[in-house]
């Protein structure tokens, strides 16, 4: 059966939302990797933006493929695979976030100990000095 050109616009269309959420996908994880906080936080606000049309371009495909008379089993085989991977993808950013997270948090940790011991330290050899006034009655 061949589509029809309001279905393989459809298509097209999703297909694209779905590519542009995987480059941005991509790129977030590059930007978890290298610590790069506001380019990781433009590409979630991105893919937050990308969710709109997403659902617009499938409730246009759902559609064009009843129009034509396609099941939706088969377009939910058409975009399988491709969506799988998108979910892995966003699993590795999370688990990408939650590992740097953690990190940072024993990181910050390390250094109040360091500053705690470096206050006692400066306690332990503080030298009470004589005050600067001194009254004379």
């Amino acid at each position: 059966m061949t589509d029809s050109p309001e279905l393989a616009d459809a298509r097209r269309l999703l297909l694209a939302c779905y590519r542009q959420w995987q480059t941005l996908s991509e790129a977030e994880a590059g930007a978890i990797d290298a610590g790069r906080w506001p380019d990781v936080e433009r590409a979630q606000s991105a893919k937050q933006d990308l969710q709109q049309s997403i659902v617009s371009a499938t409730e246009t495909l759902r559609a064009a493929a009843q129009a034509a008379g396609v099941p939706a089993a088969r377009l939910e085989n058409d975009f399988h695979d491709l969506v799988d991977h998108l979910i892995q993808l966003e699993t590795r950013n999370h688990d990408q976030i939650v590992l740097k997270r953690k990190l940072a948090q024993e990181a910050w940790a390390q250094l109040q100990v360091a500053s705690q011991n470096l206050r006692q330290i400066q306690r332990a050899y503080d030298v009470p000095r004589p005050a600067c006034w001194q009254s004379y009655s």
